[in-house]
């Protein structure tokens, strides 16, 4: 990568393509102190500059193709990147592991590309500018999420050095392991327009599972950074961002506030719902209390009364992840008993037609959805949503927020219904299953009607069915209850007997204490020969190969796969079908190519280049053979792989003297003591098993009776 990158770099200042970038970086602010510092170049147009390039550098093309930096098209290697300006992807230690090219002319490509996933290079776990951005955010206590790099570079400018963004993707678990070990004082700074809100509701999502609250900031006009930059310039972009930074709950609502119309119910209804969402997705009692206050004064509706709504408000959105907290008992087990059963219950064909049809009627007339809100009172029509029906209720929530956002509108049609839904594909093809299918002939006010009936009398019978079973369980929690204090009063005698059985199983065993001891003396007996007659003696030996590459400039490949992919590379290496049947043919040895490599074991000890072979066998000397034979083929062949110098043998395998295995003295332990815990537990059960009166204490403990007198048991002398 690091060959790659001196390519790029090379090109931009030292061609006249690269004239025609630099005017273009400079142009948007990109000094060359910014261009030194993120490592920016420029990929040639030419088809194959760079794969010429690394050839001269011995870098194969195997491996320019594994890092994505070339293709095979048609048996011809092309360039990945071609007329872009290129910025590099590093990781966490300051190594580039990929690229992101970027237009700078026009044209009817992709403005970004990026570098394919491999070995290097996994987007979930890179955040761009991380290496340079950790130290200065521990410094400050704080740091900027960005959604994408230019963000990141067009910030530095304004003294935002504490920047990070993750590449376009949706932020990963580790992505929060990595910002939360420099602070947990997070700030998203997302574009103002629809993605970026989305974005930021995401990364939101992400940080409230890890228990991490953060501040955000939206810019205006649906602007990034770099445009409000551009624009307004960097001391009235820093005002900006000291003025309007919020906690990221508080941005929400007020985005969702600015949307609501008052005067229409649906629009108050969705308002509702969407301050419910991030108020349990946050989890806070200090969130809920404020949001719970202010929402009452903005709607003039009653506190308490929201609280109820909110403490029955299950969330439609899957894509949200929420903590539900019960504190009601009762209400808890009905629940867990009942309600699931109910939330579960198989949807009739009849009532999901209903829907579909409401559904369809609603895409081309607002009063068809008001009809179907007005029936069902408190949005109770919307229930279920982990059932059959959520793909539906999905549908009516968009229908309902498109209105609630444009109360003038009569109806939607076909093509804007379309068009909202092109980011949500199985609500799209969802959409268009029911507007075209057959089954709703017309759409009329009767067959409107009639849909609202048939889910009306869904909800009563599913009602019915909850209602009965809660009176059932409250009938019998006081029963319960008097069976609790029973059981709690049973236990506490259990425990007890308890402690004193265990004293009584002490001494039995102690008494039995011979019997235990025999019993181990035998299995280590056991133990002992069988391992000396059933088990075969097993040799091992050992040869060892130092590896070194020659010295070439390519030294970020070299380190990688020398340094962190060793042990796998070559130990999969030695044991590979040519080497193992190289070996077999030198030796005239009579081994599948599966039974020898069963034998061979390579192995790399941490922070060398050395490289152990073990071989294992019944006779020490073949084992010895065996071992050194595969040591000079592995090594020719890492020679032809690595096209280096052949490895070094530092040390040839000797005969073994004595077996590897087995271990004579730790079978018979465990043999012993297999025997010995087997004894013990025979004694322990016949005692527990054992129901019979043995004395006076005995009458007393089990049966509760006092004794009278005892008949004292004697022989019968003989005359």
């Amino acid at each position: 990568m690091e060959e790659a990158y001196n390519f790029y770099r090379f090109y931009l200042y030292n061609s006249d393509e690269g004239k025609i970038a630099l005017a273009y970086l400079k142009a948007r602010g990109i000094d060359d102190e910014i261009i030194k510092k993120h490592k920016i170049g420029l990929a040639p147009k030419s088809i194959d500059y760079l794969h010429q390039a690394l050839d001269r550098k011995e870098v194969t093309t195997l491996d320019q193709i594994e890092l994505g930096l070339v293709k095979d098209v048609n048996g011809k290697v092309h360039d990945i990147f071609r007329n872009r300006i290129m910025f590099s992807i590093t990781n966490s230690a300051g190594q580039i592991v990929g690229f992101s090219g970027r237009i700078y002319e026009k044209s009817d490509q992709a403005k970004y590309i990026n570098s394919s996933e491999n070995a290097l290079f996994h987007k979930g776990e890179i955040l761009y500018n991380y290496d340079q951005a950790a130290r200065e955010a521990r410094k400050k206590n704080q740091i900027f999420l960005f959604e994408g790099f230019m963000d990141v570079i067009a910030c530095e400018k304004a003294g935002l050095n504490n920047s990070v963004a993750s590449m376009g993707t949706a932020m990963t678990t580790e992505h929060v392991k990595m910002l939360t070990q420099v602070t947990k004082n997070i700030v998203l700074f997302f574009d103002g327009d629809e993605a970026g809100i989305k974005a930021m509701k995401r990364s939101t999502q992400m940080l409230a599972k890890n228990h991490i609250i953060p501040n955000a900031v939206l810019l205006p006009d649906d602007l990034d950074p770099d445009e409000y930059i551009s624009k307004y310039g960097v001391n009235k972009f820093n005002e900006y961002v000291l003025g309007n930074m919020k906690n990221v709950y508080l941005i929400l609502y007020e985005l969702a506030y600015k949307k609501v119309y008052l005067e229409d119910f649906m629009s108050v209804e969705t308002f509702k719902k969407q301050v419910f969402d991030f108020i349990k997705l946050a989890n806070s009692d200090v969130i809920t209390s404020y949001f719970i206050t202010r929402l009452s004064e903005d709607l003039k509706i009653d506190v308490n009364l929201l609280k109820t709504d909110l403490n029955l408000y299950k969330p439609y959105n899957d894509n949200y992840d929420y903590n539900q907290v019960y504190t009601n008992e009762l209400v808890k087990n009905v629940e867990n008993i009942n309600v699931q059963k109910k939330k579960n219950a198989k949807v009739t064909s009849s009532v999901i037609m209903a829907y579909q049809t409401i559904i369809k009627q609603a895409v081309f007339s607002r009063e068809a959805l008001s009809v179907f809100f007005d029936s069902f009172p408190g949005n109770d029509g919307l229930r279920f949503p982990g059932s059959e029906l959520s793909s539906e209720f999905d549908l009516l929530y968009v229908l309902s927020n498109y209105y609630a956002e444009n109360p003038n509108k009569e109806g939607i049609g076909i093509d804007l219904f379309y068009e909202i839904l092109k980011d949500k594909t199985a609500s799209l093809n969802l959409a268009k299953k029911i507007i075209d299918n057959k089954f709703i002939l017309e759409d009329n006010e009767q067959m409107l009607n009639d849909s609202v009936i048939t889910i009306d009398k869904y909800f009563k019978k599913q009602d019915n069915i909850a209602s009965y079973n809660a009176t059932i369980l409250s009938k019998n929690e006081e029963e319960r209850k008097k069976n609790m204090n029973e059981l709690k009063r049973l236990e506490a005698q259990r425990d007890d007997e308890i402690e004193i059985d265990l004293g009584e199983i002490f001494h039995l065993l102690l008494n039995k204490l011979w019997v235990i001891i025999l019993c181990f003396i035998v299995g280590g007996v056991i133990g002992f020969a069988g391992t000396k007659i059933l088990v075969t003696p097993q040799y091992s030996a050992s040869s060892m190969i130092y590896i070194l590459p020659k010295t070439r400039s390519v030294t970020s490949l070299a380190d990688i796969k020398m340094g962190s992919q060793l042990t796998s590379d070559f130990g999969i290496l030695a044991k590979s079908r040519p080497v193992i049947e190289e070996v077999n043919k030198n030796l005239k040895l009579d081994y599948s190519y599966e039974q020898l490599a069963s034998m061979v074991q390579a192995t790399n000890q941490s922070d060398t280049r050395i490289l152990r072979f073990t071989v294992t066998d019944t006779d020490p000397i073949e084992a010895k053979k065996i071992a050194n034979e595969l040591a000079n083929v592995a090594a020719e062949r890492v020679a032809y792989v690595m096209s280096s110098d052949k490895p070094k043998i530092v040390e040839e395998a000797a005969v073994p003297k004595s077996p590897s295995s087995p271990n004579t003295k730790k079978n018979a332990s465990v043999v012993a003591l297999v025997f010995a815990f087997a004894a013990a537990a025979i004694i322990v059960l016949r005692y527990l098993l054992n129901d019979t009166i043995q004395n006076e204490d005995d009458v007393k403990k089990y049966l509760g009776l006092h004794m009278l007198a005892a008949i004292p048991t004697e022989k019968r002398k003989s005359i």
